[in-house]
């Protein structure tokens, strides 16, 4: 390509637009050789500047795609040749192919080189002669360096390449639209690489625009095109999509803390018929309802609501201190009914067998459940007591439930345990967070009838419970600040306005009430209230005999005052058995806590009872007090047999009988006793051997004891209470010195008896209650 020598050289519009732009990608890819400055021409060069100025504008609209154009067939046809840089090459990544560094070099502060540029040398096209724009003449001529010969300017047509370079600009103005909408993100190598190339390319085309004089018009998109290609490659933005479509789906509703387990626990009751029957059992039962027999209606109305709840219908309190009060009633029910009736509901599948809380905790699927099912009430019954006294508020319900829990704990021997103490007491302070402990003038008399009979049912079981344990009570006599409860019957009792302002009177004497054992009971608990204070300092061994001659005294008295219905046998009034199924139970419950107490008082004391030195009085009246408690065990045993074994006690039999054996040896050894009184004492001796006749180790046990002492007595050589010649000897007279003369060798070997008991560290007191102590054989061995 020849220089131009003339000004007509300049004014030829697209050779010189393409040359122009192939000499500035030479600039700015090689540096140029050094210009020839040709001859100024100044007001020639003027002139032609300004006829170019004009023709660029007319061909503005021709010239303005080849630029793009040509730029992206450059870049498609550079980028065929490539390869990546030496340094990327080895270290096998992903090279940008940028010139004259890579981005990765770059980056890292390496030396990029590249392998064709050493083995492919630069090849001279032809030479550009530039004419400055303010002298025209003053113009530069150089070689032009270049690898590629751009396809826009082979000598193609401008036509033709006018409507390619069109459609390539479209094509590549849509593709940046969406590329500057999306993003380029810089944890991705592949797209920090094409952004890198893709700005070398836009920064050739906008240094090609304005060479040729912005014949190029300029849109907000080639704005945006420059500011992309000028500016670091942007951070990835995030995708514009769609709001996301909120999608209602139904979700489940949050577990009810307290209808959720309650539901569960409702569950594990039997079936209604079953449910019926385990309930009348219980309500019929006179001592288990002691004290909230008015509140049978109000209990039994809750506990069929709660049954008849639709399965989905929502539970609320007191939901769970109602269920807690019928596991517990169920429980009590299957206690005092045979053991196979538990076995029977178990096999006969009619019932919900629920699991105990053993086998929850520590599953077994291959032996049965040994557990029995009112046990598994009871458990139940503390699960959802628990419940309750998280969510429910306190109710009488609750310190029925408390109640009826420990009366059930008591149904077996030795079932006062701790946990029944701790139902006890939970019932007690229940009952004064309700204030069960002091009148309520505002209620009506039945409802305050209700709370009293309660309270005073909490009352008598504290008392027994710290006589049977030694402990100390737990309500105090100066906070019962309410009148005793009456023994007005119930029906009589619905019938009084709700406005009195007290109850009526009504004489125990003109007949019992279902109300009157608890009257009774209430008289006979606040009795030991004496007796409880001193066994708070003084161990009941340790008691002066003072106190106690002055307890026996007030039981005794006690005793005597009961109306003639409640009098133990041959005393008996039996008018009114027939009417009131419940009399003979309460009489002999009556009489069996009354002798228990003061058999109770005189057990420590015995040895010192049987001491030749001891007033024969004593001897007396332990004697009639276990006749006394012969005749009540022997009434126990004809009674129903679900009270049987509440009321009935082999170990009493035994104590009764034992002390009456160690009583007759020491009287025939004094010879103190008349014929009648041995056999009176060998009558009853006999009908305690019957009544201890059982199946059980302890019956046995106290069976074999008493033959044992029987034979003994039978083989003394003192026995001639039959023969006709028997004189009776003379009372002694303790210190006096008076007496027959043979009376007192008798005295000295019942006193070395005595004596050598306590020597041979045996505690009386201990094996008259355990016919299987060791203790009997030295006993047996001195008599």
């Amino acid at each position: 390509m020849a220089a131009a020598t003339s000004p007509d050289c300049t004014m030829s519009s697209e050779p010189t637009a393409s040359t122009s732009a192939s000499a500035a990608r030479s600039v700015m890819t090689t540096p140029p050789a050094a210009p020839t400055p040709l001859s100024p021409n100044s007001a020639e060069v003027k002139a032609e500047d300004e006829v170019d100025e004009l023709q660029d504008d007319n061909v503005g609209d021709a010239a303005a795609p080849r630029a793009p154009a040509a730029a992206a067939a450059l870049a498609s046809a550079s980028k065929t040749r490539k390869s990546s840089c030496a340094h990327c090459h080895v270290r096998k990544i992903k090279c940008s192919q940028d010139r004259p560094s890579c981005a990765s070099c770059l980056r890292k502060g390496h030396v990029c080189r590249y392998a064709e540029d050493a083995e492919t040398p630069t090849r001279l096209r032809g030479q550009l002669t530039v004419v400055s724009a303010t002298n025209p003449n003053e113009k530069f001529t150089g070689d032009v360096p270049t690898r590629v010969t751009p396809t826009w300017a082979a000598g193609s047509s401008s036509a033709t390449g006018s409507a390619s370079a069109g459609v390539s600009t479209k094509r590549k103005k849509k593709l940046d639209r969406e590329k500057i909408v999306n993003g380029y993100g810089s944890s991705s190598d592949e797209e920090s690489s094409v952004s890198v190339k893709s700005s070398a390319r836009r920064t050739v085309d906008g240094d090609i625009a304005d060479l040729v004089g912005d014949a190029t018009p300029v849109d907000k998109h080639d704005i945006e095109l420059l500011e992309l290609a000028s500016a670091p490659p942007p951070k990835k933005k995030p995708r514009a999509s769609q709001p996301p479509v909120s999608i209602s789906v139904p979700r489940p509703a949050a577990a009810d803390p307290y209808s959720a387990p309650v539901r569960v626990l409702l569950a594990s009751l039997p079936s209604a018929e079953t449910c019926a029957i385990l309930l009348d059992t219980f309500f019929a039962d006179p001592f288990l309802t002691e004290g909230f027999s008015l509140l049978q209606a109000r209990l039994l109305a809750d506990c069929w609501a709660l049954l008849e709840r639709p399965p989905a219908g929502r539970l609320d309190d007191p939901d769970a201190t109602i269920l807690a009060c019928v596991f517990a009633m169920l429980a009590a029910a299957l206690r005092v009914l045979p053991a196979e009736t538990s076995r029977l509901l178990l096999a006969s599948g009619r019932s919900a067998a629920p699991r105990s809380v053993g086998r929850v905790i520590a599953p077994c699927a291959t032996e049965p459940d040994p557990t029995p099912l009112d046990q598994r009430y009871v458990e139940l019954s503390m699960l959802a007591a628990q419940l309750a006294e998280q969510h429910d508020k306190a109710s009488l319900t609750l310190v029925v439930q408390k109640l009826v829990l420990f009366r059930l704990a008591s149904l077996r021997p030795g079932g006062r345990t701790t946990l029944a103490a701790g139902w006890l007491a939970q019932a007690i302070k229940t009952a004064q967070v309700l204030g069960l402990t002091r009148e309520r003038d505002t209620l009506p008399q039945i409802e305050r009838e209700v709370m009293r009979r309660l309270m005073w049912a909490l009352y008598v079981e504290d008392r027994q419970f710290a006589f049977d344990t030694t402990l100390p009570y737990s309500i105090v006599e100066t906070h019962m600040a309410i009148h005793i409860p009456s023994p007005i019957a119930e029906q009589d009792l619905m019938k009084i306005s709700p406005d009195a302002p007290i109850l009526p009177p009504h004489a125990t004497e003109a007949g019992p009430t279902a109300c009157t054992a608890l009257f009774i009971h209430t008289h006979l608990a606040r009795r030991t209230v004496q007796l409880l204070d001193s066994f708070a300092v003084i161990p009941l061994a340790g008691t002066p005999q003072d106190l106690i001659a002055r307890f026996d005294a007030s039981l005794d008295a006690f005793q005597d005052a009961l109306p003639p219905y409640l009098r133990l046998h041959p005393l008996t009034d039996t008018r009114f058995d027939v009417a009131h199924q419940y009399l003979a139970p309460h009489r002999v419950r009556l009489h069996v806590t009354l002798l228990a107490l003061r058999t109770t008082v005189h057990r420590p004391h015995v040895a010192t009872y049987l001491a030749p030195s001891t007033t024969p009085v004593l001897r007396a009246m332990l004697v009639q007090l276990h006749f006394a408690s012969l005749r009540a065990q022997r009434s126990a045993r004809v009674l129903d047999p679900k009270l049987v074994p509440r009321l009935y006690s082999a170990a009493t039999v035994f104590e009764a009988v034992a002390t009456l054996a160690l009583v007759m040896h020491v009287e025939r050894a004094l010879g103190v006793v008349t014929p009648p009184d041995i056999m009176a004492m060998r009558a009853d001796m006999a009908d305690g051997c019957e009544l201890l006749d059982g199946a059980d180790d302890y019956a046995q046990a106290a069976a074999t004891t008493m033959r044992r002492l029987t034979e003994k007595l039978d083989a003394a050589k003192t026995m001639n209470i039959l023969t006709d010649n028997h004189t009776l000897s003379p009372p002694l007279s303790v210190g006096s010195g008076q007496g027959a003369p043979e009376a007192e060798p008798k005295a000295a070997a019942v006193s070395r008896l005595v004596e050598g008991w306590a020597g041979a560290g045996i505690d009386l007191a201990v094996a008259l209650r355990d016919p299987r102590s060791p203790a009997w054989n030295a006993i047996l061995s001195g008599m």
